[in-house]
């Protein structure tokens, strides 16, 4: 038995090593590789020089992490080299022979260690950075889209000059971010929003928001309903959380109702009360967009674009619609 170990080790300090080196994923041996990544080469919607959003930032960690590991191989490889040549040299010493032994043991398990922690680091990274990401798991990657880098509040549009016009529209130069009709033209953003006076700053906001959060209103029913949000419209307002918004002529009209709504007691949690009549008036109102709009105009009066911006799942499109607020 004790005359198999030389060969086989030195069969392993052959391989490792060359296992090692074979790896273009290890970024210890890739001469393009950077600690500090770049945002514009994550994203290309981010401009060059602009810093790490929370994605970016996580993507920095993951290098620190990915060369943390390498660093280990290396280390352990040093150590399997160690053993053997241990091992080698003192053919007829069994105190030896154990000693390297007791090396070799502990190399291994110093290995499956680290990569356990890059395991469970990697995966306690992408819950937090995505939770209903669908690639969860080790040896993955972590980033899913948006928050890669940080936009400014003050960055210039992306078009300037009569490119486009569209007569009697809110805005004279075309932007992809709207259309000329639905929840996402400025246009009707404001004629729907006249029973409260909404500015035409106000309606393009609007209108911007309502390509991310439904499409233009094409999908009124929030990706979470159901699980515990009630968001729902063209601009995905809370229900129940923000029921007080929907207090006004417009939504009752949508809702046929002369009183108030009182949209809060039509969900629990959240969610729905099966069989609610008043979660049906609410869900008819908030489909209308005039009372959408009336809704989403009190709101942003009262907080801004923070409610759009400040969620966990807004994305860098939240935050260039905000700029139509300053």
């Amino acid at each position: 038995m004790n005359r198999l170990w030389a060969p086989l080790l030195l069969l392993l300090l052959l391989a490792v090593p060359a296992f090692v080196h074979a790896q273009s994923n290890i970024p210890l041996f890739d001469p393009e590789w950077q600690l500090v990544p770049e945002a514009s080469e994550l994203d290309s919607d981010c401009p060059v020089g602009a810093p790490l959003g929370f994605g970016g930032v996580l993507q920095l960690i993951q290098n620190v992490m990915n060369a943390s590991v390498s660093f280990g191989v290396i280390i352990c490889v040093i150590v399997i080299a160690f053993a053997g040549i241990l091992w080698i040299l003192t053919p007829t010493n069994p105190e030896s022979h154990s000693q390297a032994k007791k090396v070799l043991t502990n190399a291994v398990i110093g290995f499956l260690i680290i990569l356990s922690a890059w395991v469970m680091v990697d995966f306690v990274m992408k819950m937090l950075y995505n939770p209903n990401a669908g690639n969860l798991g080790p040896w993955n990657e972590i980033l899913t889209g948006g928050d890669i880098c940080v936009v400014a509040t003050s960055t210039k549009p992306l078009f300037s000059g009569n490119i486009f016009s569209v007569p009697g529209s809110v805005g004279s130069s075309y932007d992809p971010r709207y259309t000329t009709s639905g929840a996402c033209s400025p246009n009707s953003v404001q004629q729907a929003g006249q029973s409260v006076n909404i500015t035409a700053k106000e309606a393009r906001f609007l209108a911007c928001i309502a390509r991310p959060e439904s499409m233009c209103g094409s999908d009124l029913t929030n990706y979470a309903w159901g699980r515990g949000s009630s968001a729902y419209g063209p601009f995905m307002i809370l229900l129940d959380g923000n029921a007080r918004y929907f207090e006004n002529s417009a939504c009752r009209t949508a809702a046929n109702v002369t009183g108030p709504l009182n949209c809060q007691d039509g969900f629990r949690n959240g969610n729905q009360i099966p069989g609610s009549a008043v979660a049906r008036r609410c869900i008819q109102a908030a489909s209308n967009l005039a009372c959408s709009t009336a809704a989403a105009t009190a709101l942003v009066r009262e907080s801004g674009a923070q409610p759009w911006t400040g969620n966990h799942d807004s994305k860098a499109a939240h935050r260039r619609c905000a700029q139509e607020l300053n």
